[in-house]
This record gives C-alpha cells, structure tokens and sequence, in this order.
C-alpha cells in the first residue's frame, strides 16, 4: 500500500518533470528533496501508529522525483556529445551506491540504537548537507 501512495504522487510529478526542472532548475531541486527527506524522516519519529507512516509517504514523492530530475539535468550538462547515457549510468550507479551505504549504515544504526535514533542522525546529515550546499551557491559567484 505504502509503494501505492508513493507512486500516486510520483506519477504526476514525473508527468510534469519539464515543467518543474523549468521552474526550479537543478539546484533547487536537490534542495526540494532533502528538505523533503528531512521533514519526512523527522516526522518519523513522532509517529505511533502504522497509519501514521501513511500520512507521511507522499513526501516520498518530492524526495524522489526532484533527485531524480535533478541527477538527469546535471548529468546532461556534464556528459560529452554522444556519451550522455554511459554518464547517466555511470551517475546512478554512484547514486545507488550512496542509497546501499546509506542502508547498510542506517539498518546497523537502527539495530543497535532504535529506529527513531536512525531517523533523527539521518535527517541531520541531509540538513547538513543542506546547509553546506546553500552555503556553496551563495559563495559561487556564478550562481
């Protein structure tokens, strides 16, 4: 059901993905994302109830899509003529193997501490991440 609410919200997202790489550009939609990530798994750790988590999965929908969109835009203004889909590949086997690290460390993390400890370190890396990343844009003068 939670793989259900996700793609509901995904799809049209993914629909409109012109549109929204057209109005926010790459670099705000990593922020999208992470502030997306953010707010969903510190809700996380509110929750009480199975039903709960249901509330809080379209939130999977912006986290997913903006990453997503953002990778492919960079991915395009970085690859050489004719070599943008080995770039993609090789831009998304990092990217998952940032996802199966993220994995392996979260679910050693939330076997040992607790789920909600796990949500709260992760969500503060990803607002770090967030911070350093404003951080660089206001200091690069291209920007």
């Amino acid at each position: 059901i939670m793989q259900l609410i996700g793609c509901v919200f995904q799809m049209p997202m993914f629909a409109y993905s012109k549109v929204l790489m057209q109005w926010m550009g790459p670099q705000n939609s990593v922020l999208a994302a992470a502030a997306a990530f953010v707010i969903r798994f510190l809700t996380y750790t509110f929750t009480t109830r199975v039903w709960q988590a249901f509330l809080l999965e379209p939130l999977q929908a912006p986290a997913l899509v903006f990453t997503t969109l953002a990778l492919a835009q960079y991915t395009t203004q970085i690859a050489p003529p004719g070599l943008e889909y080995t770039t993609g590949t090789l831009a998304n086997t990092f990217s998952k193997l940032g996802s199966l690290t993220g994995l392996v460390f979260g679910g050693r993390l939330m076997a040992s501490q607790s789920a909600n400890t796990m949500f709260v370190i992760t969500s503060t890396v990803i607002a770090i991440i967030m911070f350093i990343h404003i951080t660089s844009l206001a200091l690069t003068p291209s920007y």
